[in-house]
């Protein structure tokens, strides 16, 4: 009973159809089931529901269950069942970031999280809590690993808070793709709510279009493009790596960005600045004086 109703509960819950989650909630669960695994992801996913309800209590009752049982079975690892990041998540609710920091880094422990997907999660959610300059490091390793472990909705998460470090960085450019993915995989994996709140993310940022072929921007670089080239702050960067001979997963490992990202900024710059092959980008950027900034280290 507790297996399949902790599934049908929190694919409810994912998808905003409370009502639903709600009658699955009402079937009696035997109390032996919650001396069990599946015991216990019931109420991880009535947790989840809780505070998706605005019910924070219920949901921390319900987490601190789980970790009373593990710790009495010892065995407190995160393939079982990751409660100190969803305690974590009510924690943030509560606003008590402080709690929520030490519960996420505890749930990074090498010990207790070994699964690519329970790590990307806690990172995802660790990466809004720390100093930007962390964070965005944090919220690389979240896109990769979640990417590798095929999670689409977490996945969707992970980028479209890259996107909004990016728009908050003032990267509109950059923050568009992450905004645009992170909407097309919360659609194709049932979350509509996380789809519509991406795609009004996209639809904020302001139309920028490329300049034509020479034409100066007027008012310097406060666009973030380089004079001429129609490049974003984050296109200069990356150009600048990739004519200095580093390679995309370099550029990727330096600026905590992924591969892909890495890719689709190349390929627009190759664009924008006519260039056909890497071994030409160094002299094309010379030539037009893009005031790219050497990144060294």
């Amino acid at each position: 009973m507790a297996g399949p109703l902790s599934t049908l509960i929190g694919a409810a819950t994912e998808a905003g159809r409370h009502d639903e989650a709600e009658r699955w909630l009402a079937k009696p669960v035997p109390a032996e089931s919650f001396r069990t695994p599946l015991g216990l992801h019931y109420l991880l996913a009535r947790a989840r529901y809780h505070l998706a309800t605005g019910r924070r209590r219920a949901a921390a009752d319900d987490l601190r269950w789980c970790g009373k049982e593990v710790a009495t079975w010892r065995l407190d690892t995160a393939t079982l069942v990751p409660w100190r990041l969803e305690l974590a998540r009510v924690h943030l609710a509560f606003g008590d970031h402080c709690e929520a920091v030490r519960l996420l880094e505890e749930q990074l422990d090498v010990r207790r999280s070994v699964d690519d997907r329970t790590r990307g999660m806690a990172l995802r959610v660790l990466a809004g809590l720390v100093p930007p300059e962390r964070g965005g490091g944090l919220r690389a390793q979240a896109v990769q690993l979640l990417e590798a472990c095929g999670d689409r909705i977490e996945l969707a998460r992970a980028l479209a808070d890259t996107g909004q470090a990016l728009r908050k960085a003032g990267d509109d450019a950059g923050a568009r793709p992450y905004f645009q993915r992170a909407g097309q995989l919360a659609q194709g994996a049932g979350s509509p709510a996380l789809a519509q709140r991406t795609a009004r993310a996209a639809a904020d940022l302001p139309l920028c279009p490329r300049p034509r072929d020479g034409q100066q921007h007027s008012g310097g670089d406060a666009a973030g493009t380089g004079s001429g080239t129609g490049l974003s702050r984050a296109e200069r960067r990356v150009a600048a790596l990739a004519a200095q001979g580093h390679t995309n997963r370099q550029i990727s490992s330096k600026l905590f960005i992924t591969v892909s990202t890495v890719e689709q900024h190349l390929t627009r710059v190759y664009r924008k600045l006519d260039v056909k092959q890497r071994t030409d980008l160094a002299n094309r950027l010379s030539s037009v004086r893009a005031g790219v900034p050497r990144l060294d280290g």
